[in-house]
């Protein structure tokens, strides 16, 4: 016989079923990060906030959704700092989770300032997609000693549903990225052609005299050859 499953279980799954066969656009990403974010804090118990970290399409680490101020501070904190639970939990694939005896030796600059702040307790657990970490989802605290191992292993579930939703978007924009150099490329080869079809006409020449016409201006002006090529198809048509 199954098991019924918890309430954080069925919420996990509406969330998720929800998302199945949502068109991935930079809007939609963010608005369900955001429900991710918001189901997380509301979930694990004691939490006054929780967030999401990724790297952007420059490189940076940002945080993607936060439910928070608080977690958006805590979290540049730790991208400026270099140290932090959550840039740990990412860095070594795993859940991370308050040690108050050795919080400090881990991130002392972190930690203090974290505590500055009024945050006494975090989890954070890594998104991770076969053997790549693609960023963490967290939760931060007010209250000591605030997340159980139950509250660790609610966060991981989160963190893998996280994941593959994550990795979908980037695919999508490594595709839409791929699509866009393709036509550029294609755009370049047609500019080229055209070029190279003037000059024959024009000069009655060889379809390889043309190019190599074509290089030799590129390469004496210093320019690339589809800047030339522009330039002959420009003067055709102006003529």
């Amino acid at each position: 016989m199954t098991a019924p499953q918890s309430q954080p279980d069925m919420e996990l799954a509406g969330i998720f079923a929800s998302l199945a066969g949502v068109l991935l656009t930079e809007t939609t990403v963010a608005s369900a990060l955001a429900t991710l974010t918001s189901v997380a804090a509301d979930t694990i118990g004691g939490s006054a906030g929780a967030g999401l970290t990724v790297l952007d399409a420059q490189g940076r680490r940002i945080t993607s959704a936060a439910t928070d101020p608080i977690v958006g501070q805590l979290d540049d904190l730790q991208y400026q700092l270099d140290e932090g639970p959550c840039l740990t939990a990412w860095r070594e694939s795993r859940v991370v989770r308050t040690e108050p005896d050795t919080d400090e030796q881990r991130w002392p600059s972190w930690i203090r300032a974290a505590r500055a702040l009024g945050m006494q307790s975090f989890l954070s657990a890594a998104l991770v997609v076969g053997e790549r970490p693609l960023g963490a989802i967290k939760v931060y605290s007010t209250t000591v000693d605030a997340y159980s191992d139950r509250d660790a292993d609610l966060l991981r579930r989160f963190a893998r549903q996280a994941a593959i939703f994550v990795s979908n978007a980037l695919t999508v924009q490594a595709a839409e990225q791929m699509s866009d150099t393709l036509k550029n490329t294609m755009r370049d080869r047609d500019v080229v052609a055209m070029a190279r079809g003037i000059l024959m006409a024009r000069n009655r020449i060889g379809q390889d005299e043309a190019f190599r016409r074509l290089v030799v201006e590129s390469h004496g002006s210093r320019r690339v050859l589809t800047q030339v090529a522009e330039r002959v198809v420009a003067s055709a048509t102006e003529g």
